[in-house]
């Protein structure tokens, strides 16, 4: 992670010693104060480099914002301290919210890339950081001394946009045998879930009788019909065969009647 400290408002002031025997209760008191307020750090432009690089998937790829983009390239890898904190979430910050009492943020990268894409472009976030802990203490400054000698000193307040850079990201590929795992394991839950549902509802859970009522209907027995149905399937399958006898029948009679007046003529 790196940081970087952009000054945007500092106090110069030079304090002497009031009390020489009593260092323990020692005061200060300022003799000279110089303020200074730096208007232009709103348009600082930084040139941003991030680069990563995913040693477990790809040791021998890395992406880096400088591939296909040696120069500095606005809204890609150079920001203006105004658009990094316009571009804060969930609540941009105007400059001039914060241009008295500074602001820390934080400032990622971050990279979602396909193993097997050369080109990845990364995502910039950025987040306030000096209100996440106390919304009453807010802003960033750091103080600074220079000793004149034993008893004079000049105290420096430097108020600014405190800018912590940040590189993550996750990089994914199609891998055949997870998925066909996968795959292969979805399929058996799939058959096994509605049974293992069926138990649990109708032998474990307490309202098992209401689960059985709302799964199963429960129809008057047929049993006797059924026999009915069967013994007419089973007569109506021989009465072709009975017809058939019959119509044999007939004719043995009809062939008999002609010989017997053949042999009377």
């Amino acid at each position: 992670m790196i940081r970087e400290l952009v000054s945007l408002y500092f106090d110069e002031c030079k304090t002497t010693n009031l009390n020489k025997k009593r260092l323990e209760y020692r005061s200060e008191i300022c003799l000279e104060f110089e303020s200074y307020k730096l208007d232009a750090s709103a348009e600082l432009a930084i040139w941003v480099k991030s680069a990563i690089q995913f040693n477990g998937m790809a040791p021998d790829k890395i992406w880096s914002t400088e591939k296909d983009h040696a120069y500095p390239e606005p809204g890609y890898n150079l920001f203006t301290v105004r658009e990094l904190l316009l571009l804060c979430e969930p609540t941009p910050v105007r400059f001039e919210e914060i241009s008295m009492l500074g602001a820390a943020i934080e400032v990622s990268f971050v990279w979602n890339c396909h193993i097997n894409n050369d080109k990845c472009k990364p995502e910039v976030k950025v987040r306030r950081l000096d209100t996440l802990f106390e919304e009453s203490h807010f802003g960033y400054s750091v103080a600074s001394a220079e000793y004149v000698n034993d008893d004079e000193r000049y105290q420096k307040h430097a108020h600014g946009v405190r800018i912590f850079l940040r590189t993550v990201g996750s990089g994914h590929r199609l891998s055949v045998i997870k998925l066909v795992m996968k795959a292969s394991t979805a399929g058996t839950l799939l058959t096994v879930a509605p049974l293992i549902a069926d138990l649990l509802m109708l032998q474990v859970f307490a309202l098992s009788r209401k689960y059985f009522a709302r799964k199963y209907e429960v129809s008057p027995d047929f049993s006797e019909y059924m026999d009915q149905l069967m013994a007419k399937k089973e007569e109506q399958s021989r009465l072709p065969g009975m017809l058939a006898e019959d119509d044999a029948a007939a004719l043995e009679r009809d062939q008999d009647w002609r010989r017997r007046l053949e042999e009377h003529d």
